[in-house]
This record gives C-alpha cells, structure tokens and sequence, in this order.
C-alpha cells in the first residue's frame, strides 16, 4: 500500500510539473511580442512560368504543383506606409535562395552560392533592415526553388518596429523551452546512465531515453528556428533538424528490444531487430547521398514518414508494448511511448496537411511534437523515480532478511547458518584455516 501511494505521488508531482512548465511557457510566449507590427500579405502581385496573378494574399498563396528545382518565383508589393527607423521585414522560406529589392536596387541576397554549387541551401526566418523611407516604392523578393521539397504554400510577411530578437523568441517559448529542456535532462542521463551501467546493466535504458532526449530537443529548436537566436546559417541548421530527426528511430528501436527482451514471441523480436536495421540504413544511404549531392536529406522524407507509419502499425497489431505481466514503471514507460507516436503521427497529418496539400491555417503551423516528446521524457523520469525507489526498497528488504537469517537476535553475532556458509566458502576455495572457540561467560555449558 505504502509503495502504491508512493508512485501515486510520483505521478501527481510529474503532472504538475508538465503543467507548471507549460503554464510558465504560455504566460512567457505573450510577453515581448511587438504587437506594433504590420502584416503584409495582402496586394502582392506573383509571377511564376511566365504568367502574373495579382491582389494576391501572399500567406494564402499555393505555389504550383509543377514547381521544379530552378524556378523562380517572383513576389511584388507597392509599399504604402511610413516606416519607423530600425524597421525589420521578417518572413521564412523553405529551400529557396531569395533575393530583395526595393525599386530594382538588391538590399539582401541568401543562398545562391549554395544553390549554384548544388549544396543544400536551408530553411529559415529572414531578417531584413528597411530604410526610413520607403513609402510608395516597390519591394521585390525573388525566390528561386532549390530543392523539390520546398513548400508548396508561401508565408506571411511582417515589417517589426522593434523588439525583433525578443518578438520570435516570445513567439517560439514553448519550442524552446522544450528543446532546451529535452537537451539539458539528456546530458544527464547519459551521465548518470554511464556511471550507473557499472552497478546495473538495466541502466542501459536511461541512456537510450537519453540520446531520444537529444535528438529530439535538437530537432524541436532546429525545426521550430529557435536555434536562428543563436546562429543565422540556414544550410546548417536545416542539415540538424533532419540528421537529429532521422537518427531518432535507431535509440527508440533500440529501446524497445531492451524493454522487450525475453518476453516476445521470436518472430516480434525479429521484427524490431529487422526496423533497426532498415533504420541505420536509411540513415547511412541518406547521409552519404546528402554528403555526395547526389540527393539531399530534404528528399528522403517522404520515405522517413513511411518507415515511422509502419513501425507504428508494426506495434499496434503486434501488441509489442501489450504485456499484463509489466509492473509499474513499465507500465509507465509504456504510456509515455504511445503518446509520444500518437503525437508523431498526429504531426505527420498536419505536416502533409499544410506542406502537400496546401491548407494555410495559423493553428496549424505549430507542430505538437516537442510537446509530445515533453510528455514522453516526463513519463520516463517518473518511469526511473518509480524504479530505483523499487531498487532501494528491494535492497533494504533484502539487507534486513539477511540480519534476521545470518544474526541471533539475542546477541547480535553470526549464528550457526552463516558459519556454515563461511566454511562452504573456504572449503571451496582450498583455504587453509584454523578454528578458536572461546567460552567467555560459561554460556556455552548452559547451551
């Protein structure tokens, strides 16, 4: 009753303590936004393979489906404001090298010895300075296609009088607090996890969910460019955000062959080794493809969302993580796993949602996975507390049998059973030894 109670309230300070994080990160996200900014997505003439649409909402626009690597895309707008010094144009593009002009003359130019040279170019947030006066000029961004995997939806364009660095961070709170978060609790448990594995194998475990830990922080700041606070290289975060999010399936393989060792039927078992293998190997065809320009990472994905829809299916209908005999902290690990694919696959239907077909919607720009791998490593602490709280109470209950085994209880001394045990050690071992029995107090006469 008393261990029961004890993992209750485990489990009760691990959601309160997802709640306060999330409470925390919400209430920061609102502040530092400049909510002085102007939205520009309205009145844009685009031009594409030779013909104009005009009055068009630059944020609801669908690029062709036909677009191809080399493409240009061109996006005019006539501005009519008066813009404040320091003023900042912010919009993202995906693959693209981009150009600006304002009435013909460059202001910002990214990507384009990336793009002649056949490397990958990135994704990202561009930040361009405006002059002071640039009411009824023409501003001009030009986008050529470098991959074919580029968006097939444009974004909104915003123009920020201040606050810039403290605005996208706002904007990016949760993501970034989670990634953090994620990368910060997997540098312990690798640490912990290395030093432990020589008291126990079983700690093998926490240094899996370490690397998950990781890899997924790594790919929740690179994913969502919180990582653009610190570094402006659009080429190498993109090349993070898909070598973390493709190594993830090789710890999470893993650690489901260390969860269910022993107790699948040989052909399940079979099966996840089977998911690992094709896992490194998509990983190493990727990489080296990506590091010959032969096809980027960019390209693979449609192949990485397959592989994880199977490997989900796989668990699903083989009831992989389905055993009655699972304690607790198993149990645990078990949830935390399931929500963390639910949420894998409820961002793979958004990701194609907007990505492929089109769908522009602001609630769905955001993906949910950081949370879900938030709620994943919450579940595998609380999962941890539970098990070496077990350890220690197993440890003490065995430390006390064995005082009342191997110790009379009247005098404190090794009784007759542990000397038994002490001469079975020595005879094997062929040691010599030598007996002196002394009677101190004539007790060995009333005996």
């Amino acid at each position: 009753m008393m261990r029961r109670s004890r993992r209750i309230l485990f489990t009760v300070i691990a959601f309160a303590f997802l709640v306060l994080f999330f409470v925390f990160f919400a209430n920061l996200s609102k502040r530092g936004l400049d909510n002085d900014q102007l939205h520009f997505d309205e009145g844009w003439s685009v031009t594409y393979g030779g013909s104009t649409s005009n009055n068009v909402n630059i944020a609801e626009y669908k690029i062709p489906e036909d677009v191809k690597i080399g493409d240009t895309l061109v996006y005019k707008k006539l501005l009519n404001i008066d813009v404040l010094p320091l003023s900042t144009l912010r919009f993202r593009t995906f693959h693209s090298a981009v150009s600006v002009y304002l009435d013909d003359q460059p202001i910002y130019s990214y990507g384009h010895d990336l793009y002649k040279q056949g490397r990958l170019v990135g994704s990202g947030f561009h930040f361009i300075n405006l002059p002071e006066n640039v009411d009824r000029r023409t501003i001009t961004i030009k986008q050529i296609v470098a991959e074919t995997a580029a968006a097939l939806t444009s974004t909104s364009v915003k123009v920020l009088h201040n606050n810039i660095v403290s605005d996208f961070f706002s904007r990016h709170a949760l993501a970034a607090g989670s990634g953090i978060f994620l990368c910060l609790f997997s540098v312990l448990s690798v640490f912990v996890g290395f030093i432990a594995l020589a008291y126990s194998r079983s700690f093998y475990r926490l240094i899996l969910i370490g690397f998950i830990s990781f890899l997924m922080g790594l790919w929740t700041m690179c994913y969502m460019r919180v990582i653009q606070m610190f570094s402006m290289d659009f080429a190498f975060n993109t090349l993070l955000e898909y070598i973390s999010l493709y190594l993830v399936p090789i710890p999470m393989c893993l650690l489901l062959i260390n969860m269910r060792w022993g107790r699948l039927a040989r052909w399940k078992m079979n099966g996840l080794w089977a998911f690992l293998a094709v896992a490194v190997l998509f990983f190493v065809v990727s990489t080296v493809s990506h590091a010959l320009n032969f096809a980027h990472y960019s390209c693979f994905l449609p192949f990485f969302h397959l592989f994880v829809i199977i490997l989900f299916l796989y668990m699903l209908f083989a009831r992989i993580l389905h055993d009655r005999m699972f304690g607790m902290q198993e149990r645990i690990l078990v949830y935390g796993i399931v929500i963390f694919f639910s949420f894998g696959i409820i961002d793979l239907v958004r990701f194609h949602m907007q990505w492929y077909l089109g769908v522009v919607d602001s609630n769905i720009d955001v993906t949910l996975l950081p949370l879900g791998a938030l709620v994943f490593v919450i579940f595998l602490m609380v999962s941890y507390f539970i098990y070496l709280y077990d350890v220690v109470m197993d440890k003490t209950e065995k430390e006390m049998l064995k005082q009342i085994a191997f110790r009379d209880s009247l005098t404190g001394l090794y009784n007759r059973a542990k000397c038994e045990r002490i001469f079975e050690v020595l005879d094997r071992r062929d040691s010599k030894y030598a007996i002196v029995s002394i009677d101190m107090n004539g007790l060995k006469k009333v005996n």
